[in-house]
């Protein structure tokens, strides 16, 4: 005999807050795998969302597919420029001038540097932006992410 479950608007939205969560944990844990992987990882969510299992309020496992960009109504994405953001790695810390999020994640970095200085050009931002990606997240690491969440 199975079991007839009825569900509130309240289980609906800690249905949704639990996928949420568990999409989250999923990509917060890219930051334990190789660069590379964890990029191509994190593309490929960005364009095709992530499938995640959670347990409802009742104990049940549910599972859903989270859209981490809302292509079809951009105005629903929240996008933020941040100056001179910086991630600690250990003793490390890197300051981009502006890093572009969309939704909470990190998709762009953008070195700046001054016209009217002589020895700078676009080989000393390229060469800087080479160094950032040698700088890998550790488990040591206090990235100030924003969370677009709580925006």
């Amino acid at each position: 005999m199975s079991k007839t479950y009825h569900y509130t608007e309240d289980d609906y939205e800690q249905n949704k807050a639990a996928a949420i969560d568990e999409a989250l944990r999923k990509v917060h844990e890219l930051n334990s795998r190789p660069l590379l992987e964890a990029n191509i990882q994190l593309t490929e969510w960005m364009q095709n969302g992530i499938d995640v299992t959670y347990k409802d309020p009742k104990g049940l496992l549910k599972s859903d597919h989270i859209r981490l960009i809302d292509f079809s109504q951009t105005e629903n994405n929240t996008f933020h420029a941040i100056n001179q953001w910086t991630v600690v790695n250990g003793k490390t810390p890197k300051r981009a001038d502006i890093v572009v999020f969309l939704n909470g994640l990190p998709i762009s970095v953008i070195e700046l540097k001054s016209p009217s200085r002589e020895i700078t050009n676009s080989e000393e931002a390229h060469q800087q932006l080479l160094n950032y990606m040698l700088l890998q997240p550790t488990r040591n690491s206090k990235p100030r992410w924003h969370d677009a969440r709580n925006a």
